[in-house]
C-alpha cells in the first residue's frame, strides 16, 4: 500500500511522531492492525486519518 496513517489533534493538524507508513503493509488486516494501534495511542478529541482518502471507508 502507498501513504501513511497519522493522528490528528481536534484541528485536523498532525501529532509529531504518530506517521505510519503502509509501504509494508500488505493486507487489510494489517492495515486494520496499524489502525488499531493509532486509535488506541490517540487522545481525546484526536482522530486516525489516512493520506490516501478513498481508502479508509473501503478499508472499514
Amino acid at each position: 500500500m502507498k501513504g501513511y496513517l497519522y493522528v490528528a489533534d481536534e484541528r485536523g493538524a498532525e501529532i509529531e511522531g504518530s506517521r505510519r507508513y503502509l509501504a509494508r503493509c500488505r493486507s487489510r488486516e494489517e492495515y486494520q492492525a496499524i489502525l488499531r494501534e493509532l486509535e488506541a495511542a490517540a487522545g481525546d478529541g484526536c482522530t486516525v486519518l489516512d493520506s490516501e482518502q478513498d481508502r479508509r471507508s473501503s478499508a472499514n
